[in-house]
C-alpha cells in the first residue's frame, strides 16, 4: 500500500514510486 502514499505526495515520495 505504498503506492497510495505516492499518489498523495507525488513530489515528496518520488523515491517511493512503486
Amino acid at each position: 500500500m505504498q503506492h497510495l502514499l505516492v499518489l498523495s505526495n507525488t513530489g515528496r515520495t518520488s523515491t517511493f514510486r512503486f
